[in-house]
């Protein structure tokens, strides 16, 4: 597999997963110099939500999770865990000082368990290999396209009630994302209790 492939798989991940926790992108850009893979870059867009909250800081980690997840399904690869996170792992790290939790192996592994099942969801799958595929062609995609893109597939996406940190579904009768929500909840209830 090309480095082109491996990186536009990994910022596909990052992008899909900003989609489904209710956010979306800028941008995703794949830099070149020379023919040269030089990086690839996910700018987020927030929509001014800050870290203010937990539920904010969960998305955050699941944004970030999404790329190495993403690259790894790609790969075939179930290696993961904080120390093989990479750049996001760091982040992730980062994102994680800001929180009071006793287990934070546990935690991961239950974010990089929660980040995998949802892009395991065939209509997911299929979306990520469309992300991809437009990168590695186009090496970039910006906001309007994305969604543009995002609107071929049955993607369901989180709604997040900022004012009660609560998560809601948008399809009523989606169990998946039921436990979703009983992940984050509980989540919260372990941090509040550090």
């Amino acid at each position: 597999m090309s480095n082109t492939t491996r990186t536009a798989y990994h910022e596909a991940g990052h992008a899909l997963m900003s989609y489904i926790t209710g956010w979306s992108i800028k941008s995703v850009i794949l830099k070149f110099e020379n023919e040269e893979l030089i990086y690839g870059l996910t700018t987020y867009n927030f929509n001014d939500d800050e870290i203010n909250t937990q539920a904010n800081l969960n998305r955050r980690i699941l944004c970030l999770l999404g790329g190495p997840i993403s690259q790894a399904i790609y790969e075939n690869n179930s290696m993961l865990n904080i120390d093989t996170l990479g750049k996001d792992g760091e982040n992730i790290d980062y994102l994680l000082s800001h929180l009071k939790i006793i287990d934070k192996e546990n935690f991961i592994r239950n974010s990089i368990k929660t980040t995998a099942t949802i892009l395991q969801i065939n209509e997911n799958k299929k979306a990520l290999k469309s992300i991809a595929e437009k990168l590695i062609n186009d090496h970039q995609l910006f906001e309007n396209d994305f969604i543009q893109l995002l609107n071929k597939f049955n993607i369901t996406r989180m709604n997040f009630d900022n004012k009660s940190e609560s998560l809601t579904k948008i399809k009523q009768n989606n169990s998946f994302f039921s436990k979703i929500k009983l992940f984050f909840l509980r989540l919260a209830k372990v941090v509040e209790k550090s």
